[in-house]
């Protein structure tokens, strides 16, 4: 009956985190939702959301429990993608009781926490992002919750693929692919509001226009 409820409770967990997911518009509501959601189901004493950098192979320290800005997190804020075990064969890595198995230690161990379990985000093509936790416990969670956090992982990577795919596809309909200026498409977008601020500041706004001849040429140039 134990093991009824527990399965319960991680399904309910799941699904409201996968529905709160579809109402999320950004990486940070993401990230500060999954750092909770790992702090509730787990005894972690840190957790630590990594994501990779949009244009170097990279993770960053995106969110945490304790806070970013807090003395007691003790979580790197960065690691290489390429000397990560856990980003290059996209598996989790566990580590029980480190006094024992010092040389499997994740390199963003932290000091004094002696057990560590590291989760890839992964979209089923790449590694986008990974969770680190540890906890002054060995065997500092049990299996369940190993699964669980595996499974709230497995939902959040998928969300921060499209929204970052998301983004990509937005700058390339709003940015001239030669010259990389804001086209036609973005000045609808961002007049409206334009007018709109001028309007609420009750401020002047004004709209310069230019012609320019042989602009594919100027557009080499510039490139």
């Amino acid at each position: 009956q134990a093991d009824t409820a527990r399965t319960n409770q991680d399904l309910l967990t799941l699904t409201e985190y996968a529905q709160f997911l579809q109402r999320i518009s950004n990486e940070e509501e993401i990230a500060r939702a999954l750092i909770r959601q790992i702090s509730r189901v787990t005894t972690a004493r840190q957790v630590g959301l990594y994501l990779l950098h949009r244009t170097r192979p990279t993770f960053e320290l995106v969110a945490s429990h304790p806070a970013l800005d807090s003395p007691e997190l003790l979580l790197s804020r960065t690691v290489s993608a390429d000397a990560c075990s856990v980003a290059r064969n996209n598996l989790k890595v566990q580590v029980l009781d480190s006094l024992c198995e010092l040389s499997a230690s994740c390199q963003l161990g932290c000091a004094n926490q002696r057990s560590e379990l590291c989760v890839p985000l992964s979209d089923g093509n790449h590694v986008v992002g990974m969770l680190h936790l540890a906890s002054p416990q060995a065997v500092g969670w049990s299996r369940e919750a190993v699964k669980l956090v595996a499974s709230l992982a497995n939902f959040t990577a998928p969300t921060v693929s499209n929204l970052r795919l998301l983004e990509v596809m937005r700058e390339q309909a709003t940015r001239d692919p030669l010259t990389g200026l804001f086209n036609r498409r973005y000045l609808d977008e961002y007049l409206p509001m334009a007018i709109e601020t001028a309007r609420r500041n009750d401020s002047a706004l004004g709209l310069l226009m230019c012609d320019i001849d042989r602009f594919k040429e100027i557009g080499r140039a510039h490139v």
